[in-house]
This record gives structure tokens, sequence and C-alpha cells, in this order.
């Protein structure tokens, strides 16, 4: 799966942009031999700290749906394990 930042609200303290879960959205999209598909997940927490040219998002992998029940579901049980990660996290 390949995630990306959908729509990130960020707040400004000096060089530091803090994300804010509440307005923010994580998407990821993913592929299989059979066909490619989009879900989303809960954002958790974020900071890009522009001077230092860092950053990372953090979101809830237990939060993460595709429209599928079937593919969620094998998706958090033997892919994601979301019961032993329950978080994943990219960091630029």
């Amino acid at each position: 799966m390949t995630p990306f930042i959908a729509a990130i609200a960020l707040s400004a303290s000096a060089e530091v942009l803090s994300v804010d879960p509440a307005t923010s959205t994580v998407a990821f999209h993913g592929s299989s031999t059979l066909h490619d598909f989009d879900g989303t997940a809960t954002l958790v927490a974020g900071a890009f700290d522009l001077a230092a040219g860092q950053g990372m998002v953090e979101a809830d992998a237990t939060s993460m749906k595709t429209g599928s029940d079937g593919r969620d579901e094998k998706m958090h049980g033997e892919i994601m394990v979301t019961k032993t990660w329950p978080r994943v996290r990219f960091e630029l």
C-alpha cells in the first residue's frame, strides 16, 4: 500500500507546522494482482519542521477502511495485523 496525505490542516509555530487531526485526512492506495483500491484512515498526529526538512504523520491503522468488508478484514487480520501494530507512521 502507498500512503499519502489527502488533506492536512497545519498550524504554524516558528518553523514547525503541526497537523490538526480533527480537520485532516489520510488516504492510501493499494494494488494487488486483481485490482487497485483506495482507502482512508484517521490521522492521529503529525508535524513538519521546515528548517530541518523533517516531518511525520501518524495514523490509526485500526481505522483503515477500503470499502470492502472482506478486504478490510484480511487487511487488519493478516496483512497489517492492526491488533499488534495499531499505528502506522510516515517519516519524511
